[in-house]
């Protein structure tokens, strides 16, 4: 029996243009005093592009921090940006290479015989509980990390720092940084375990921190999920 894998990946990134202020009111208008014009000066948001990460920092706590906000500047302290997630981000090989050489790297010959030997060994209660044919699950674990192999070995947290500073996708990058120093708050992982790809992906199917907060299950019954180590949980 042949088994046919098709895995098609649609990735969408796009960074909401950020609106000019203001220019002033009309010619006529009474000029401010200087005074005056000082104050408002110094109350103005540092553009985007303009601001340090430090800036950039304070501004994800105030924004993001919350009733956290202690906990997230505790993870956050000494944090500096990856200049090899800003090169990896502009070079995604999904849109940097001719599509039928990514399919081809994606279902060499040795894959596919690896994916034939472990549906045997799939994980059958993952299957019976969620009705998702084990030839699925085998596919994405296969095309997500060559079955556990190549996890990543980056800081989830300094890799969607740097994203959310660079700005490109900003909002994306902030909502699952704080998901991710959200994890570390409620223990549900140590920030030693969190490491993943450079896009912040974590584990043996590169799960993004917010879809292991909502849809991570501990498979193997250990009282613990690790998609990491796990296969089951995975």
């Amino acid at each position: 029996m042949k088994i046919r894998l098709v895995l098609i990946g649609l990735t969408a990134a796009c960074a909401p243009l950020i609106p000019e202020p203001p220019r002033g009111g009309p010619a006529q208008a009474a000029q401010p005093t200087a005074a005056a014009a000082t104050a408002t000066a110094a109350v103005q948001p540092v553009p985007y592009e303009d601001q340090s990460f430090e800036g950039w920092k304070q501004g994800f706590l105030a924004r993001h921090g919350g009733a956290n906000r202690a906990a997230f500047e505790r993870e956050l302290a000494g944090l500096s940006p990856d200049p090899s997630v800003i090169r990896l981000d502009g070079n995604q090989p999904e849109f940097s290479r001719p599509v039928g050489a990514y399919v081809q790297n994606a279902v060499s010959a040795q894959r596919i015989a690896e994916g034939r030997d472990r549906l045997m060994s799939a994980p059958v209660a993952a299957e019976q509980r969620y009705g998702v044919p084990r030839e699925i699950l085998v596919g994405i674990w296969a095309q997500e990390s060559a079955f556990g192999q190549v996890q990543g070995d980056h800081d989830v947290i300094r890799s969607l720092a740097t994203l959310a500073h660079d700005g490109r996708r900003r909002d994306w990058a902030e909502e699952q940084l704080k998901e991710a120093l959200t994890i570390i708050v409620e223990g549900r992982a140590p920030r030693s375990r969190l490491k993943g790809s450079w896009a912040g992906a974590m584990g043996q199917s590169q799960f993004m921190p917010d879809n292991y907060r909502r849809l991570a299950v501990d498979g193997d019954g250990d009282g613990v999920v690790d998609i990491w180590n796990s296969p089951a949980d995975a």
